[in-house]
């Protein structure tokens, strides 16, 4: 007796199939193959020119199915490896000779002939697959700083922007600084968030606020649509200055989400009032605000003192809390500095905070547990209900017994914690020693987890994964709701 299972219950348990069993059952139904298709070539990559590669090109241009399921694509330029000759004929030789004593440069020329013939090749694939691509909703190109990718490939990059207006919804780029007056042109009237990495390298000022100024009239065209706008620059940017930048950044009705690291010298915001009062034009409708910062890189003058106090200045110019702030990533700098103005922030957003990282530094516990919590618990100034804090990450010595009691005491609601983890001998000495440790947490330090609604941790791995694999062996048996331990991503957006 057959029996027939309806599709949607077959969808559904598409859902609880893990990848790898999901291709094994693609044989069996065509729901299953349906799905394992839109698993599998969601997110295409195209990082490289090789033989693989091509393959992937292959199957993607020419079956509509699958180029109709990719929704997501990250680029990242290649260098060029032109076929060379390794065989040659006497003749060839002969020939080849008599060339080169009438040209000496005969052989670079044939070299940039088979250079120009491959770069050629390559931007007609990477053309004709953008062409059967209808559906990319995300799109992302990466660069590795590298001066010596063909200009060629990057604008075979940016040319489907184009003919992707009407599906495009997320753009996040790092191309040289001088590409960027490609986007004056182009119209993307869904697009919603953008994150863009800048790199002029020894580029003039001039020059530099020149090609910005491209980029300016490409975002004030977005004013209907854009909700998210993250800015990124590299630290070997000698010349680049951004005040200018945001002086001239006009109001997005719809931002939700202002990103933005530079070096923490603060040499590329040397004035910090442009972005201040970009920030407080979107007070209102304001949801994530993330200052981060990179290292810096030497300067041929001496830098401002207070230019690296550019987030100091940031954070202290709120002094009304901000109605729809959710999450906030702030890396605390200077190192030094008196933790004041970022415990004041806190306080006066702790009501609507769901998602807070304090990064770059350690925190001792005597001031995560003075300040910081007392912070992240005080009630609203505008005496609005609170929304318990969900996610909190933070930079400290090690996975202490305290600083768990003092997180499942303060912080009862907190879903996801990440902690990355800076004394590792005392860290090696826990896992080395895992009785006295559970010891110490039960007995000596009393902490009980049984009312902690914790469900995620994410730590510094250690060498080997040695520290994730300890905790896995203890904390389970203290946090009941703890169903995950792993590695901590480093990367704060």
């Amino acid at each position: 007796m057959s029996v027939t299972v309806n599709d949607d219950v077959l969808r559904h348990i598409c859902d609880l199939l893990p990848p790898e069993d999901l291709k094994n059952a693609s044989t069996v139904h065509h729901v299953f193959l349906d799905r394992w298709i839109r698993e599998k070539y969601r997110r295409v990559d195209f990082t490289r020119s090789d033989k693989p590669s091509k393959r992937l090109w292959e199957r993607v241009r020419n079956n509509q199915w699958i180029a109709d399921v990719v929704t997501c694509i990250h680029m990242r330029p290649w260098l060029l490896k032109p076929q060379t000759q390794t065989y040659q004929s006497r003749t060839e030789n002969a020939l080849n000779m008599v060339a080169m004593w009438f040209d000496p440069d005969y052989t670079k020329k044939q070299a940039k002939k088979r250079n120009e013939k491959r770069l050629k090749k390559d931007v007609n694939h990477v053309k004709l697959l953008f062409a059967a691509l209808k559906n990319v909703q995300e799109y992302h190109i990466e660069w590795d700083k590298n001066p010596h990718y063909p200009t060629q490939l990057f604008q075979a990059f940016l040319d489907p922007l184009y003919s992707w207006r009407d599906t495009l919804t997320t753009l996040s780029i790092h191309i040289p600084v001088d590409l960027l007056n490609c986007f004056v042109t182009a119209t993307l009237p869904h697009l919603r968030n953008i994150d863009i990495t800048l790199s002029s390298g020894k580029m003039s000022q001039r020059r530099i606020d020149i090609h910005l100024d491209g980029f300016l009239v490409f975002l004030h065209n977005l004013k209907d649509t854009l909700r998210s706008l993250f800015i990124k620059t590299s630290p070997s940017s000698e010349n680049l200055e951004l005040s200018r930048f945001y002086r001239y950044l006009g109001t997005f009705p719809h931002l939700r989400s202002i990103g933005l690291m530079i070096p923490f010298d603060g040499a590329q915001l040397p004035d910090p009032q442009p972005f201040i009062k970009f920030v407080h034009k979107h007070s209102r409708t304001l949801e994530s605000l993330s200052l981060q910062t990179a290292r810096c890189a030497a300067h041929a003058g001496r830098l401002a003192p207070e230019c690296f106090n550019w987030i100091q200045a940031i954070i202290a110019s709120v002094q009304e809390p901000f109605p729809e702030l959710e999450n906030v990533a702030i890396a605390l700098r200077p190192l030094r500095a008196p933790l004041d103005l970022i415990t004041h922030f806190l306080r006066l957003h702790a009501p609507t905070l769901r998602s807070v990282a304090l990064t770059d530094r350690m925190l001792e516990w005597g001031d995560v547990y003075n300040q910081i919590l007392p912070a992240l618990c005080s009630d609203s100034p505008l005496n609005l209900p609170p929304i318990p804090l969900r996610t909190l990450q933070m930079r400290v010595d090690a996975v202490t017994p305290w600083i768990l009691r003092g997180f499942a005491t303060k912080l009862p609601h907190l879903r996801h914690l990440k902690l990355e983890l800076a004394d590792r001998a005392r860290m090696t000495g826990y896992t080395d020693d895992l009785p006295k440790y559970r010891n110490d947490l039960v007995n000596v330090y009393n902490f009980d987890g049984a009312h902690w609604a914790l469900e995620r941790l994410d730590i510094t791995p250690g060498p080997d994964g040695a520290w994730i694999t300890a905790m896995k062996e203890v904390l389970p048996q203290r946090i009941p709701s703890l169903h995950m331990i792993q590695p901590l991503e480093t990367s704060v957006h």
